[in-house]
């Protein structure tokens, strides 16, 4: 439990300092549930932030599940690209 707890806070600390993960289809398929969810909250709250100071015109306004069963999605149907650039498939235009 606590080296999982360390993995997790090294996940965060990476996140944090980088900005937008990068992980490849194979590490994603290797994370646990509780790890892609925080990947994706993390992604979700980057794009918050970037909206905040000014906007992007990109919008993820699903439920975070959505966004889990669509990267999986994909990786089953044979996608080998990082998570990022799916994730950049997945925005939907500002109103």
């Amino acid at each position: 439990m606590r080296h999982r707890l360390l993995i997790v806070l090294a996940v965060l600390a990476l996140l944090a300092a980088c900005g937008r993960p990068e992980i490849s289809a194979e590490q994603w398929k290797a994370m646990s549930p509780q790890d892609k969810t925080l990947v994706v909250e993390s992604m979700r709250g980057h794009e918050a932030a970037r909206e905040a100071k000014g906007g992007t015109g990109r919008l993820h306004p699903r439920e975070t599940t959505w966004y889990l069963d669509e990267i999986d999605a994909r990786y089953a149907r044979g996608d080998n690209r990082s998570v990022s650039e799916i994730w950049n498939d997945l925005v939907e235009p500002k109103p």
